[in-house]
């Protein structure tokens, strides 16, 4: 009996372990991937703001590249909401 048990956890065990493994590793390069892609977002603004300092006062080159990158998250938030309910 102990035999049968034993071997029906081992069954169950190892695909369950196997998902784990798979999930904590998909969340890790989710996870790597998004702190890459803020960090060469806020690269690519800092270039923009001391570019268009050179057009305009850097408040308000601030502010555009401010309200561009507010006005882009909100896009791809509700495009992702909006995929996410079909």
């Amino acid at each position: 009996m102990k035999l049968i048990l034993r071997e029906a956890i081992s069954g169950v065990v190892k695909p369950a372990e196997h998902f784990v493994k798979r999930l904590v590793r998909s969340v890790a390069l989710i996870l790597g991937g998004i702190v890459i892609a803020l960090i060469g977002i806020a690269f690519v603004a800092v270039g923009a703001v001391r570019w268009l300092s050179g057009l305009m006062p850097t408040w308000l080159a601030w502010a555009i590249i401010g309200i561009m990158l507010l006005l882009i998250g909100v896009t791809v938030t509700t495009t992702a909401y909006a995929s996410g309910r079909n």
